[in-house]
C-alpha cells in the first residue's frame, strides 16, 4: 500500500475505491512537506501510529512547526522557515479532502515551477536593486569628492582674488 508517513487518508484508512491520481498528489506534497520540514507529514513511534495519524488527515502547516530536529552536526535545530507560497502550494497537496488537492501531479508542478520563477525573479530584481544601490553609493561618494574640491577651489580662488590689487598689472594679475 506504501509508506505510512506519506499515504493519504483515504489510502491509509484502506479505501481503495478512492485512491487515484490525486492520492499521488498527496504523496508529492508529503514528499514537498518533508523537504520543508525536515520531517515527514505523518509520525508515529512505529507504523501503526504513523497508519493512524495519516488517516486523521491532520497535517501542521511547517510554519507552525517549533523547530526543525537536526539533519546533522552542521544544521541546528530552530524555526523552520518556509516561503508561505510555497507552504501554500505544499499544503494544498496536502488537502484532507481529494477536491481540495491538485487534480494532477502536473498542475503541482507547474505551481511549483511558477513559485521558483518568482523567487529567481525576485532574487534577480534584489540582485539588480542591491548593484544600483552600490553603483549609487559610488556616484555619492563622487559626488561628495567633487564637491569638496570644489570648495577647494572657491577657497583658492577667494585667496587669490584676494592676493591680487586692482591696480597690477594685468600680466601681474595673470
Amino acid at each position: 500500500m506504501g509508506t505510512p508517513q506519506y499515504m493519504a487518508p483515504e489510502q491509509a484508512a484502506g479505501r481503495l475505491d478512492q485512491v487515484d491520481e490525486r492520492s499521488d498528489v498527496f504523496a508529492l506534497g508529503a514528499i514537498l512537506y518533508e523537504i520543508l520540514a525536515y520531517r515527514p507529514p505523518f509520525e508515529g513511534t512505529d507504523a501503526a501510529e504513523a497508519l493512524e495519524r495519516a488517516q486523521s488527515g491532520f497535517v501542521t502547516p511547517p510554519s507552525r512547526l517549533p523547530e526543525a530536529p537536526p539533519r546533522s552536526a552542521s544544521l541546528r535545530p530552530g524555526p523552520v522557515a518556509v516561503p508561505p507560497e510555497l507552504e501554500a502550494i505544499c499544503m494544498k497537496a496536502l488537502a484532507l479532502r481529494r477536491e481540495d488537492r491538485f487534480p494532477s501531479a502536473r498542475e503541482l508542478h507547474d505551481e511549483i515551477q511558477a513559485f521558483l520563477e518568482g523567487a529567481l525573479e525576485r532574487e534577480r530584481q534584489e540582485r539588480e536593486a542591491r548593484e544600483r544601490v552600490e553603483a549609487g553609493r559610488g556616484h555619492a561618494a563622487r559626488y561628495a569628492a567633487l564637491r569638496e574640491e570644489i570648495e577647494a577651489q572657491r577657497r583658492r580662488v577667494l585667496e587669490l582674488a584676494r592676493q591680487v590689487k586692482s591696480f597690477e598689472p594685468v600680466e601681474t594679475k595673470r
